[in-house]
C-alpha cells in the first residue's frame, strides 16, 4: 500500500512539473504563430511558468509591433492577443503581472484601444456589483502598484502608467470620487503627476470636453491613434472573456480579506510583491505635448499630431 501511495504521489508530482514547464526554446519558436492565432496563444501560455508567461506576452507584443499592416489592423491584433493572454491566465495567480506586462510592452497608440476595451469587457464593475467604491479603489491601487513597478524604467513610463489608471477609472464607471486623483498619485515620476491630472486624464476621459489622447500620444511621440470604431468591427465583443467578467462580477469582498486574495488571480496587493505606492520612484518625463510644438519655431521637430483616419472626426475619438 505504501509503495502504491508513493507511486501515485510521484506520478502526480511529475505531472505537476510537466504542466507549465514548456522549455523557453520551444515557446519562443512559436511566437510568430501565436502572434497570429489567439487560440494557439492561449493554449501555449498556460503551459509556461509564471516568469515565462510574462516574457511570452512581451515577445508576442514585440512580434506584433514589427508586423506590417494598417494602424487599425495592428490595433485589432494587439487587442485580440493581449485579451486572449489575460483570459487564458484567469485564476492563474498571474493576471495582474500579465496586465502590467501589457502596459509595459504595447506601443502607446495601441493602448488607446486596449485601455477602453479592457475597461468595458474585462475589468468593468457591473451595475449593482457588491464591490464598494472603497473596495474598488483598494483593488485598483494594488494593481497600479504592480503596473507602476513594472513600467517605471520604460520609455514613456508616465504615459503608460496613466493609461493604466484611466483603464481602472473607466472600469469603475467613472463614478468613484477621487479615484483618478489617487491612481495618478501613484505615478513613478513626481513631475508627471500634476501634468497627468491637469492635462491628460480629463481629455482622455472626455470630461467636459471632446475626448482626446493627443496630449499623451504627443509626449510619447507615438504613431497615429487607431480608429476605434474600425477596430471594433474587425474584432467585436466576444463571449470568450465572459468567464473573466464572471469572476469580477461574482467577487465577494469580505472585510479583512487582503487584496491579494480577493478574486483569486484578478488582483494582487502591492505588499505581496514587495511594493508600496509610497516607495515607488521612477524616471523624469522628458518630452512635451504635441500642441506645445510651434511649427514656425526653429526648434520645431516636425512631429505631427495624429490625423483622423478615413474622415474620422477628432471629436469622436
Amino acid at each position: 500500500m505504501r509503495k502504491i501511495r508513493f507511486s501515485l504521489f510521484a506520478m502526480l508530482a511529475a505531472s505537476m512539473v510537466a504542466i507549465g514547464a514548456m522549455p523557453s526554446s520551444e515557446w519562443r519558436a512559436k511566437i510568430g504563430e501565436c502572434a497570429q492565432d489567439s487560440g494557439l496563444l492561449k493554449s501555449t501560455i498556460v503551459q509556461l511558468s509564471g516568469e515565462d508567461q510574462l516574457a511570452f506576452i512581451g515577445a508576442v507584443n514585440e512580434a506584433l509591433a514589427a508586423k506590417p499592416g494598417s494602424v487599425d489592423a495592428k490595433a485589432a491584433s494587439f487587442y485580440e492577443m493581449n485579451r486572449a493572454a489575460l483570459v487564458a491566465l484567469t485564476k492563474s495567480g498571474n493576471v495582474v503581472k500579465a496586465l502590467a506586462e501589457v502596459y509595459a510592452t504595447v506601443p502607446p497608440e495601441f493602448l488607446t484601444v486596449i485601455n477602453e476595451r479592457f475597461a468595458d469587457e474585462l475589468f468593468k464593475r457591473e451595475p449593482g456589483s457588491d464591490i464598494s467604491d472603497e473596495q474598488f479603489k483598494t483593488l485598483a491601487s494594488s494593481a497600479m502598484a504592480v503596473i507602476v513597478e513594472r513600467t517605471k524604467g520604460n520609455d514613456n513610463a508616465a504615459v503608460r502608467q496613466t493609461f493604466a489608471s484611466l483603464m481602472f477609472v473607466r472600469a469603475s464607471g467613472n463614478s468613484i470620487p477621487g479615484l483618478a486623483e489617487s491612481l495618478t498619485a501613484q505615478l513613478s515620476d513626481e513631475s508627471a503627476k500634476k501634468t497627468a491630472m491637469q492635462e491628460w486624464v480629463k481629455p482622455a476621459l472626455g470630461d467636459g470636453q471632446a475626448k482626446s489622447y493627443d496630449q499623451m500620444l504627443g509626449v510619447a511621440q507615438a504613431g497615429d491613434e487607431p480608429n476605434h470604431e474600425v477596430v471594433m468591427r474587425m474584432y467585436p465583443n466576444s463571449s470568450v472573456g465572459s468567464s473573466l467578467l464572471g469572476d469580477l462580477r461574482n467577487l465577494s469582498l469580505k472585510k479583512g480579506v487582503s487584496a491579494e486574495k480577493i478574486g483569486g488571480a484578478l488582483f494582487s496587493a502591492p505588499e505581496a510583491n514587495g511594493l508600496s505606492p509610497s516607495t515607488i520612484i521612477g524616471d523624469p518625463l522628458y518630452r512635451v505635448p504635441r500642441q506645445a510644438f510651434d511649427p514656425n519655431s526653429k526648434d520645431f521637430t516636425g512631429i505631427k499630431r495624429p490625423q483622423p483616419y478615413r474622415g474620422q472626426s477628432t471629436k469622436n475619438r
